[in-house]
């Protein structure tokens, strides 16, 4: 990539080689046939000098001093604090698994299913006082 060559390297390998440093340092994904695409979570890992996993940073954006102080942690042999959960959209992302959920999803489900509970039940009552009205006046 001719905007990278001075400032990134990358490495690349075959699936063998590939499955075993991303599992080695618990990086998750899964691949699309139909798409023929890996589907992944953004992210970048820190490992120490002796090769053990000192944090990650999760998502696509992230700021000069976060980046300073994971690499100045592995950099000491030290592991960084726990990764915060994150949200991509509407994704939920666990830094564990790998496994992504529809958060949203269920948030809005359940939202909509209140705001039927409080229309019936205003209907219900609305509807009561009337017939309790009419009947006071006949």
């Amino acid at each position: 990539m001719p905007a990278t060559e001075k400032g990134w390297k990358f490495v690349v390998g075959d699936w063998a080689n590939i499955h075993k440093v991303t599992d080695t340092i618990g990086f998750k994904y899964t691949y699309d046939e139909k798409k023929d695409a890996i589907n992944h979570p953004s992210g970048i890992v820190f490992v120490t000098p002796k090769g053990v996993v000192s944090s990650y940073i999760y998502g696509a954006q992230y700021t000069p001093k976060a980046f300073e102080r994971n690499l100045d942690f592995a950099g000491r042999d030290q592991i960084g604090a726990k990764a915060q959960e994150i949200f991509f959209g509407c994704i939920h992302v666990d830094p564990l698994t790998g496994k992504r959920s529809l958060v949203i999803e269920k948030i809005i489900k359940l939202a909509g299913a209140l705001t039927v509970i409080a229309i019936i039940g205003s209907i219900l009552i609305l509807s009561g006082r009337a017939k309790f009205g009419r009947a006071r006046s006949a």
